[in-house]
């Protein structure tokens, strides 16, 4: 075990140590009734959800399609970080990214980037993700101690929220002022998992004082091998013997997050700081392995938030909000020994070559960012009659990125006449070599929305939302919702809405890199969505519950690259058009027996420039909770199929998987103890790469994971 590390996670226990006598008693006291007991009409008045319409209200009432997952429920599974959380939501499924690091990234109802930039991602309401690209945090791993639930939103947020939030929004939510436990849990398991998470509320004078602590190490499964990688290929061509395959991804991390929350008065200061101190480069940036290379990022978020409701009617609250994240990579694009074609600029070009190159250490980028956005929001939310609620929101942000590079190829480093180079790094920071210029970019908006019950039975929300982007120019996106309660046990329910995906920094920037360059005359992606052009939630009974939701919507000006001259250029070329159908059922048997199923189907009526060789077609999930005496049990299985390849891969197809896990949890007094299987059936399940890993990328075999919590009480 590493002492280092453990000592860090050592630390995270102190402040419970120092700060014992003062804890008070946590949320999930035995008096309080779990959600496992209620009966299901009695839940589904009792979740709720804020990102459908930027205030609270029930999901019953939501202008979206919605899932809801609550602390208890991803407890209870045995998820500690976001995507593992997300694993059974109907629409939703999380692939690799088959470029860069090969890192997590969701997809909704077949929608999700390169990166995951069509996903929207928040923390209570503010975009948490990579700014440069728009897409999810490299490496993401996202502990959950500081927050009470996860909202899912599987429809068009730009009404709403903005660039990105194209095919869905997932938002975590923040514990309230006093709500957060006071907690404390180790983790230890297969691959060297070591996770320590602690979670303390305490009322200083007339304020309230939440933080929650976590670390997260872990090797990844050394076992699961990647047989062959692109550099497997050019030895073959060049007759080198230069490729790290076989071997295995590599997927270590070490990850440290905290998260301070601080409410005195009207004013609300929020922070967090999410480090990814070392992480391995996965398949490798250019999808040949990199066991030598690694990779580090920190997101830091700060907010604060002034309530001014007591000057005006209705709730009014200003937000100033700070995010920062800076990375750095340490990457051999190519192991030491590779011989790679060259173009006439210097960079790696296997479509035109002008000379072979041999590298002696490898061929060796370290490109790094250190990107910043700020921005100013004003919301009120206000009653103008009985049942009819108005919502508008202005707001400000400004971002800019700052870019760092050392290489040892490509133009300005490469001299034209070398064939042999080594491993010296030339630093081509603020030189017109760098992969990406430093750009700056300022954008303003003004939403509003209108939410009228009609009737006791009818509810309309009529929103709409204009954006301007000083670099690329204005979008206008509105959104109709209609809730109609058919019946006391039936509702219906029409969403219409458009949304757009802003073409982000590296779209429009990228230069001198050999994966793709960026255009400036780029327009934003648009989404058109018909969501729920049938969406029935039917209570048969306090036992039976049925949702069916049947959505279609056609995107257009896709940005993709595409093949030119020297090599891909980013365009606006992509088009689909994509109908599908999510069905769920949810059984309760007393308060012992609960049992969720759901299926999800999609079909693409129409396709162009858009790989969506990771999108399933076909979805299934099952999932028992059993309760008994002081015992959980609780068993999920997903299945994923109907995977096709992209135009033009002519490997056979994607094989489909059955990934089943299973947890066992007891409790005692304030102590619980829980065991977890994940993969229990050893399953080899893959997620499609790119075709330079000709087998794909292998997830992890059976592991375990066992836990110890403690909950303070007064």
């Amino acid at each position: 075990m590493n002492v280092k590390r453990l000592v860090h996670g050592l630390l995270l226990f102190i402040p419970s140590i120092a700060l014992g006598q003062d804890i008070v008693s946590s949320t999930s006291d035995k008096n309080e009734i779990s959600l496992f007991e209620l009966g299901l009409n009695d839940l589904l008045n009792v979740r709720v959800v804020t990102a459908a319409a930027g205030f609270e209200q029930s999901v019953e009432e939501a202008p979206a399609s919605v899932t809801v997952i609550n602390a208890e429920e991803w407890e209870a599974m045995g998820a500690t970080r976001l995507f593992e959380a997300l694993q059974h939501v109907p629409g939703l499924h999380i692939t690799k990214a088959q470029t860069a690091f090969s890192n997590n990234r969701p997809v909704v109802r077949g929608l999700s980037g390169a990166f995951g930039q069509q996903i929207l991602i928040l923390i209570d309401g503010l975009p948490f993700r990579h700014i440069r690209d728009g897409g999810t945090l490299w490496g993401q791993r996202i502990p959950l101690n500081a927050f009470k639930r996860i909202e899912v939103i599987r429809s068009p947020g730009s009404a709403i929220y903005g660039a990105d939030a194209v095919g869905g929004i997932i938002n975590l939510v923040s514990y309230k002022p006093g709500e957060m436990p006071s907690k404390v849990t180790a983790r230890a398991g297969d691959f060297d998992t070591q996770q320590m998470e602690w979670s303390h509320r305490a009322q200083l004078g007339d304020s309230v004082l939440q933080v929650a602590l976590g670390t997260h190490l872990g090797e990844g499964d050394r076992d699961r091998i990647v047989r062959a990688d692109l550099q497997t290929l050019l030895d073959q061509m060049y007759n080198t013997s230069a490729s790290r395959a076989p071997g295995p991804m590599e997927d270590e991390h070490e990850i440290y997050s905290g998260r301070v929350m601080w409410q005195l008065g009207s004013l609300d200061l929020r922070y967090m700081n999410w480090s990814n101190r070392e992480s391995g480069n996965g398949a490798g940036v250019a999808q040949a392995l990199d066991p030598e290379g690694s990779f580090r990022q920190q997101a830091q978020t700060l907010s604060a938030t002034y309530d001014l409701s007591a000057h005006v009617t209705g709730d009014m609250n200003l937000t100033a909000a700070w995010h920062r994240v800076n990375s750095r990579l340490w990457s051999k694009v190519f192991p030491a020994g590779a011989r790679v074609p060259i173009g006439a600029d210097g960079n790696v070009d296997f479509a035109n070559p002008t000379r072979e190159v041999t590298f002696t250490e490898g061929v060796i980028g370290v490109p790094g960012n250190d990107d910043q956005a700020m921005s100013l929001q004003l919301d009120h939310i206000f009653d103008v009659a009985q049942n009819h609620r108005v919502r508008w929101a202005i707001g400000y942000e400004h971002v800019e990125t700052d870019v760092f590079e050392q290489k040892n190829f490509g133009p300005g480093v490469l001299d034209p006449d070398a064939t042999v180079v080594d491993g010296t790094l030339v630093d081509v920071t603020d030189t017109p070599y760098v992969y990406l210029p430093n750009k700056k970019r300022n954008t303003y908006f003004l939403a509003l929305q209108d939410q009228w019950r009609i009737s006791d039975t009818l509810q309309s929300t009529l929103g709409v939302r204009y954006d301007h982007y000083s670099d690329f120019g204005s979008t206008f996106n509105p959104r109709l919702g209609l809730s109609w309660q058919t019946t006391p046990r039936l509702t219906s329910k029409l969403f219409l809405g458009t949304a757009f995906r802003a073409p982000s920094f590296a779209d429009l920037y990228t230069q001198n890199n050999p994966a793709g360059m960026g255009n400036p005359d780029l327009e934003p992606e648009t989404i058109n969505t018909l969501d729920g052009g049938l969406s029935l939630n039917y209570l048969f009974s306090e036992s039976l519950h049925m949702e069916l939701n049947l959505f279609r919507y056609e995107g257009k000006d896709m940005i993709t690259f595409v093949p030119a001259q020297g090599g891909q250029v980013a365009q606006n070329s992509g088009q689909l058009e994509m109908h599908g159908l999510e069905y769920q059922l949810s059984w309760r048997s007393g308060r012992r027996l609960t049992v969720d199923f759901n299926y999800s189907l999609l079909d693409d009526a129409a396709q162009r420039d858009v790989d969506i060789s990771s999108v399933p077609k076909r979805m299934a999930n099952l999932t028992a909770h059993w309760r008994f005496s002081n015992w959980h049990w609780y068993t999920g299985a997903k299945w994923v199929g109907s995977r096709e390849r992209a135009p033009g891969d002519l490997r056979p197809s994607i094989d489909d998987y059955l990934w089943l896990d299973t947890r066992l949890e007891t409790s005692w007094r304030s102590i619980s103890l829980g065991l977890s299987v994940k993969n229990l059936t050893d399953e080899d399940a893959r997620e499609p790469s790119n075709g330079f890993i000709p087998d794909d990328y292998p997830l992890a075999g059976r592991h375990w994971l066992m836990d110890v919590s403690y909950v303070f009480s007064d």
